[in-house]
């Protein structure tokens, strides 16, 4: 898979480390993956309480404290999953989540093919160019990248 391999374990981390948080200290956390169609998905099941309706629009909001009104200190728990989100899609793929009382599992899928040149913008190429209204979906990763 052509992937930066560091930034996709932050992502794994990330995703462990939020089913910690919302599991109690007895649960069981799950972490699987597989290939779906042309992208490799990750999925982290926990056992916590579920994310309730009116708190799931800002789950992957950086500054989200949904859900976690017992916070006494300026710990904001939605950093995690906003770099989560970040790169995830800086390679091209999705992060999201499904939820019910019984837990919740998040999941990210990154294409396992590398993107083709056409499918990033390149401002080298003509820097006083503006940028293009619709910007490729599948944007490569930083240089450097295995």
């Amino acid at each position: 898979m052509w992937a930066d391999h560091g930034r996709l374990v932050q992502v794994v981390h990330a995703l462990l480390m939020n089913a910690h948080l919302a599991s109690p200290a007895t649960a069981e956390i799950v972490a699987s993956g597989s290939v779906v169609d042309s992208a490799y998905e990750i999925r982290v099941r926990d056992e916590g309480p579920g994310i309730a309706p009116e708190d799931q629009p800002y789950v992957f909001d950086p500054y989200s404290r949904a859900g976690h009104d017992e916070l006494t200190s300026n710990e904001v728990r939605g950093f995690r999953l906003a770099i989560a989100r970040g790169f995830v899609e800086a390679h091209g793929g999705e992060i999201g989540f499904d939820t019910s009382l019984e837990g919740s599992v998040f999941y990210f899928r990154v294409p396992i093919e590398r993107p083709t040149p056409t499918d990033h913008i390149s401002l080298s190429e003509n820097p006083s160019s503006p940028m293009p209204l619709n910007p490729p979906e599948t944007p490569v990763p930083d240089a450097g990248t295995v």
